[in-house]
């Protein structure tokens, strides 16, 4: 039999503190068991390496979570879940609870589970400057990167194997002839059935990436299965707003295939790496293995994934520095470190570091 929400968390916070007798702890464990959304509140407050000092900084985290899902629209057939003032204070109290009894304070790590009557919905969020792996119920592994959200509901692996995705992820997918999993990432959605890619849909940035490693994946755009995109492994597919564009590529460890109009809307550029990393993988996919990489790339975006892994802002203040593309591969510490090289290297821009941010010019 369920136990009560409090009677949870005052198990949870005597587990951290190591004074659980055998009856609680067996209480604790078969409540994990038998529920998928206390077991993940359980891992989030039990194995987190993120502290806040501010009870305020974990109420920011949740609101902003809260803003999140009143965006999203949801699949059809779903109930709408409504995350309301009720559902935000019990979360805030359920948290706030651990943290009084516990006597520490320990961040949820942007997971917020939500229940109704008839689904649950999961978010997890990853902040700007971190990374995190996710193990899906059907085992499948996701690496988020800074600053990315994913979404997916309680029948994940049931009845069904649909995220939802802003943000940047990488995905090893396990196979399920049955059940293809689905990611929705802005306008694009990727079906598969068992394989590795990436994609980047960033909410900032105007195009949606995705790179496939292994395996075969299908593409396609506002939910047109009319014309799907079969991509083969080393195949890149970006989608951007229709706009006039050179038909040529200057990246280096790629090759040019193609580019055509999809609608009044969009365009798609096909690309293949031909070159790789020493871990065999390409550039666009090296942030998962913590390795930086910029190949020809124009400074705009450089400065968006640099944002994004620093958790840093940047201005430009110079316009002729729009024409500056980048290129290398950084595992610095610090942003400071990683503009310093850019520049011995023949970056041609000054900068400097102030309490609004990092300033280019």
């Amino acid at each position: 039999m369920p136990i009560e929400d409090n009677r949870f968390y005052e198990l949870i916070a005597k587990y951290l503190r190591q004074d659980i007798n055998d009856e609680e702890r067996d209480t604790l464990f078969a409540e994990i068991a038998s529920d998928e959304g206390r077991r993940i509140v359980f891992d989030k407050l039990t194995k987190s390496s993120k502290k806040t000092s501010a009870k305020e900084t974990l109420a920011f985290k949740y609101a902003r979570l809260q803003d999140k899902i009143s965006q999203t629209s949801p699949h059809v057939g779903e109930e709408v879940i409504r995350y309301s003032k009720t559902t935000r204070t019990f979360w805030w109290y359920a948290a706030a609870s651990v943290l009084l009894i516990i006597g520490i304070t320990t961040l949820f790590y942007g997971n917020l589970i939500l229940k109704n009557d008839s689904i649950t919905t999961i978010l997890v969020e990853v902040p700007k400057g971190e990374k995190k792996i996710v193990t899906m119920p059907d085992g499948t592994q996701i690496w988020l990167n800074g600053g990315s959200v994913i979404q997916y509901s309680s029948t994940f692996g049931k009845k069904d194997r649909n995220i939802i995705l802003s943000g940047e992820a990488y995905f090893t997918v396990t196979k399920n002839s049955t059940l293809p999993m689905v990611v929705e990432a802005k306008q694009v959605k990727v079906e598969v059935l068992g394989t590795i890619f990436n994609i980047r849909a960033y909410e900032d940035e105007p195009k949606v990436e995705t790179v496939l490693v292994e395996g075969k994946v299908q593409l396609y755009i506002n939910n047109d299965k009319s014309e799907l995109h079969t991509m083969a492994p080393g195949d890149i597919i970006e989608i951007a707003p229709r706009k006039p564009a050179p038909l040529t590529d200057n990246n280096h460890d790629t090759t040019f295939l193609s580019i055509k109009k999809i609608n009044d809307d969009f365009v798609l550029t096909k690309k293949h790496f031909a070159n790789t990393q020493e871990q065999g993988l390409p550039a666009a996919v090296a942030w998962k293995d913590d390795i930086l990489v910029f190949d020809n790339e124009p400074l705009a975006s450089a400065i968006s994934k640099i944002e994004k892994w620093y958790n840093v802002e940047i201005n430009v203040t110079n316009p002729t520095l729009n024409t500056l593309r980048i290129s290398g591969t950084f595992e610095e510490d610090s942003v400071e470190q990683l503009l310093s090289i850019l520049k011995i290297t023949g970056a041609t821009f000054e900068y400097r570091i102030g309490k609004d941010g990092i300033t280019l010019y």
